[in-house]
């Protein structure tokens, strides 16, 4: 578990310098003859944060819940999460 904690946060290391590098892009661009490519980049920001939003459901889920990733899909269940009978 501890490998795939490290490897999303490192997605979310390299997400978080690509909406920073976007954010950048278009604060130096600042004219409005380049309206159309600062709203290009902002549509590549976006996406980088609703990547980054997803990483961070993964691994709360990852800590959490102390599986594997791709664990719960293949029905694998946690020791003690089972129903009490």
């Amino acid at each position: 578990m501890e490998n795939a904690v490290k490897a999303i946060c490192q997605a979310l290391i390299e997400e978080a310098g690509l909406v920073i590098s976007h954010t950048d892009k278009i604060a130096a661009l600042g004219s409005s003859d380049a309206r159309t490519t600062a709203q290009a980049i902002d549509g590549m920001r976006l996406d980088a944060v609703e990547h980054i939003q997803n990483l961070t459901l993964e691994l709360t889920r990852l800590i959490t819940s102390g599986e594997e990733p791709g664990e719960a899909e293949s029905g694998g269940e946690p020791e003690g999460e089972g129903e009490a009978e």
